[in-house]
This record gives C-alpha cells, structure tokens and sequence, in this order.
C-alpha cells in the first residue's frame, strides 16, 4: 500500500510525541550545571559573574545584591534571597571562614573555618521556567561552594555550582540529596510546535526523496 506525505508526516510526528511524553513521564531528579557563576575575591584580581538566571531563561530566579569585597581584597560577600554567604580571610590568627548557607533546611555543609577552609550547601527554593513542569511554582536546590584557597595567592571565592530540582513535580524534599551526588543533566523538551515543525520538515525531506528516486 502507498504511504502518502500526510501518513509520514503524521507518523513521524507521532513518533516524536510520543519521544517526548516517554521522556517527561521517565523523568526524576536532574541538575542543570551553572558553568562560571561565581564571586572571586583575590588582591589585584577580584570579580564578580554571579548570574541569577539559573535555568537559562533570561529570568531570574533568586535576586543578588550587597555584592562586597572587603578592603584588601581577601573576602567574597554576598546576599543572595537577602541572606548573607561568604568565603572571608582573616590576617590576624591565620583563620579563614566561609558560610555556604542563606536558606534553611538544606543539604551539605553549610559553614566551616579553619586554614584552607570550604563549604558546599544544597539551599532550598522555588523557581518558575514555562518549560519546567508546565511553568508551575517548582521547589529546587541551589548549590554554593564557598571556599578560601592559598594557593597561589589567598583567594576567596563564592560560587552557585548547580541547580537541583524534579521535572516531573513541583516538590522535592531534601531526603536522598547529596553535595556529592551527580544528578542527570536536565535538557529541555522541544514545545509541541516545534515537534510539528520538525515533523513536517522531516515529511518534506522524504517527499523529496521519493520524487528523485521515481525520477531516476
């Protein structure tokens, strides 16, 4: 039997539905992996990239602000959600302390001292993206690592490592999360137009093809 362009099409964008619906249905706990989103703090090299668009949107999704290097250059402070996290050096005693946490009920060490001296914390909060469980109020974990390095110079750092969150619910409790557990990489799914698109795109290209062989 003859299989028209309109069947392939249909039968292609099944296909691809289908893909996509299995995908959301298999999904469980992901992390997107925030790559340079950091505060450093070093004398003659201090800078500040912190990013809150975490999903990559182009909407943000904690507010960042009170950003302050102290006065020679040796401490990364910041306020993120309005609470304090920090990576600080301290010349007299030789102590050094940096605090990972600004939300409560989290995961991971939230604060130490000593000489070298870091924390990574799992915070708790809650972020909207359209492409992440229908655009609904969904419940994540920001990870920061604070850290006081000597290494080639006393640097202090603060930096949002990953976002962890479910994309098949809205909620996520702390039970099970680590700092030193990798997640799956979160990639989004194509719109359900975009799907049409490439189904259509792709019953166009074997119509193509079937003409050049018929002609041959």
């Amino acid at each position: 039997m003859k299989t028209t362009k309109n069947q392939s099409t249909k039968a292609i964008l099944g296909a691809l539905t289908a893909a996509s619906a299995a995908g959301s249905a298999n999904a469980a706990i992901v992390q997107i992996t925030l790559s340079g989103n950091r505060l450093n703090s070093q004398f003659g090299n201090s800078f500040n990239a912190l990013n809150a668009d975490l999903t990559g949107d182009s909407t943000a999704d904690i507010t960042i602000s009170g950003v302050n290097f102290d006065p020679i250059g040796y401490g990364a402070i910041v306020l993120i959600n309005g609470n304090r996290v920090s990576a600080q050096s301290f010349f007299t005693g030789s102590y050094q302390g940096v605090d990972a946490q600004f939300a409560g009920n989290g995961v991971g060490v939230a604060a130490a001292g000593g000489a070298p001296s870091s924390a990574k914390y799992l915070n708790p909060i809650t972020f909207i993206d359209s492409r992440i469980n229908s655009g609904a109020s969904t419940q994540g974990y920001l990870e920061v690592e604070s850290r006081v390095s000597s290494s080639g110079g006393i640097t202090s750092s603060v930096t949002l490592t990953r976002l962890v969150f479910n994309d098949a619910s809205t909620t996520l409790t702390p039970g099970g999360l680590g700092t030193g557990t990798t997640y799956t990489e979160w990639a989004p799914v194509p719109e359900t137009s975009s799907l049409g698109l490439l189904a259509l795109g792709a019953g166009g290209l074997l119509a193509r093809r079937r003409r050049a062989a018929h002609s041959a």
